[in-house]
């Protein structure tokens, strides 16, 4: 599999409540091959996110997909919401075989006003003082937002 396979199939694995990712095989891998450093930086990606991914779950958002060509259901990203301290985490896993965008509603209180990182990229969010915000997401594609940078693996961002 690709990075992006990868990181999807992890990330999707942790949205339906796995509480462990095992690689089986990979004694059999070369060690200076691309399979091997894509399965490290997930692997990465995940330990940074330790704390979050090991905190109590949270009551999920509400998730609306906007209408489009391929999607008329409103079927949005699967959504997960962690807290850490002072800090959330939130995770977006989009199932469909196409793009959308969605909005995000009932968030936490505590989320209003307050800025999401999108971990491994420059893009930002600002939840609205209703508790929503909006974003769009690839197909088969995971976003990892979270209130700090603190959950991005070292030398990231």
């Amino acid at each position: 599999p690709t990075l992006k396979e990868t990181r999807f199939m992890a990330y999707d694995a942790i949205a339906h409540g796995a509480s462990a990712i095992m690689y089986w095989g990979t004694a059999y891998i070369e060690k200076d091959s691309q399979l091997w450093r894509d399965l490290l930086t997930v692997v990465r990606e995940l330990r940074a996110l330790e704390p979050a991914l090991v905190a109590p779950p949270r009551a999920p958002p509400r998730v609306d997909a906007d209408e489009s060509f391929g999607s008329m259901d409103g079927k949005g990203p699967v959504m997960m919401v962690r807290r850490v301290e002072e800090d959330y985490v939130l995770v977006a896993v989009n199932e469909q075989v196409h793009g959308l965008t969605f909005e995000v509603s009932a968030l936490p209180r505590r989320l209003r006003g307050r800025t999401l990182y999108r971990l491994g990229s420059e893009e930002t969010h600002t939840v609205t003082p209703g508790g929503t915000f909006r974003d769009g997401i690839r197909a088969l594609d995971v976003h990892v937002y979270a209130t700090s940078r603190r959950f991005e693996p070292a030398g990231a961002g």
